[in-house]
């Protein structure tokens, strides 16, 4: 075991990057005058200077950069936030809400079979988006429908959610009861197979 422990220690004396070694070996540093032996370059090694690397080290953020509308007439693509629309919504409540879908059904669905349209959801045309919004009103509401997201900011709520199936923006509505304080929110789908189904 011992032989196995000065053969390591020999190996690190070898491999040791604190000693300065140059081209020539002691003997031929040894042959050269003094003022003709070849001058050995020092490494400084300060271990002050020298960074070392810390694998638990915290990643300091890199420092945001503001992106800013340079003319407020151009158009911004509909998937672009802006970083305001952010901040704004980091203080306000989420609302309860809830999703369905709706069919739009004929006699000759219920009564003939005639119809591929069968009670799954793949057979619904509509949406149905119901928001509990308690002590708002219809006037300070902000809704944005997109294809695949719906956002709706009020004074005290902020709701953004992605939508399951794509929608048409176009064909949706939505209507606010002041009694029950809910915003219903109906959205024509669009999807790839729709015209297989209908």
């Amino acid at each position: 075991m011992t032989s196995n422990i000065c053969e390591i220690e020999k190996l690190v004396e070898l491999f040791d990057l604190q000693k300065n070694d140059s081209d020539l070996s002691d003997d031929d540093q040894q042959s050269y005058p003094e003022e003709g032996r070849p001058k050995k370059e020092k490494k400084h090694t300060d271990k002050s200077k020298a960074k070392k690397f810390n694998p638990y080290e915290k990643i300091a953020p890199k420092p945001v950069e503001n992106k800013e509308v340079k003319d407020p007439d151009e158009m911004l693509d509909d998937n672009v936030v802006l970083e305001s629309e952010k901040h704004k919504a980091d203080w306000k409540k989420t609302p309860k809400w809830d999703l369905s879908y709706k069919q739009q059904v004929t006699a000759s669905d219920v009564f003939l079979q005639m119809g591929f349209k069968t009670p799954s959801s793949s057979s619904c045309e509509d949406m149905i988006i119901v928001v509990e919004l308690p002590g708002e009103n219809q006037k300070n509401m902000d809704l944005k429908i997109l294809q695949q997201s719906l956002t709706l900011s009020t004074p005290n709520f902020y709701l953004d959610i992605t939508l399951p199936h794509p929608v048409d923006p176009q064909r949706g509505n939505a209507q606010f009861d002041k009694d029950a304080e809910k915003l219903t929110i109906t959205l024509r789908m669009d999807r790839e197979l729709d015209f297989v189904n209908f």
